[in-house]
Formats: C-alpha cells, sequence, structure tokens
C-alpha cells in the first residue's frame, strides 16, 4: 500500500485568470509531484484550526507536509 501524505492547502483570495474563485484551496505542483515520484498518494487538507491536525492523522495518514 503506497503511503498517504497530507499536504496543507495555500488559499488564493482572489479569483484569478487560471482559477475564478474566491478563497480556493490549492496545492503547489511541485510538491505534487514531488510526492508522486517517491511513491506516495496525496491527500490536500483544507486551511483548518490546527487543534484539528491531528484528527486527521487519526483517520490513516501517514505523514504530513508542513509550511
Amino acid at each position: 500500500m503506497k503511503p498517504r501524505i497530507a499536504i496543507p492547502a495555500d488559499t488564493l483570495t482572489e479569483a484569478t485568470n487560471i482559477i475564478n474563485q474566491r478563497n480556493a484551496a490549492y496545492a503547489p505542483q511541485p510538491v505534487i509531484q514531488a510526492i508522486t515520484k517517491a511513491g506516495g498518494i496525496q491527500i490536500i487538507l483544507p486551511s483548518i484550526d490546527p487543534t484539528d491536525a491531528s484528527a486527521y492523522l487519526d483517520c490513516g495518514i501517514e505523514n504530513l507536509v508542513s509550511k
């Protein structure tokens, strides 16, 4: 089984030509590619209260990439 690795999402506060949505969550493509190359599966987390992070780890995420 491939390891599941969580990435905290960044947030675009304003719409852009590419993402026509305010407060859109996204993850940087180089991070996604690095996890794929290392054999992992990426899970992009929404912006959350840091005190809730352990609840995400309790649902089977093996690693968390921090900013």
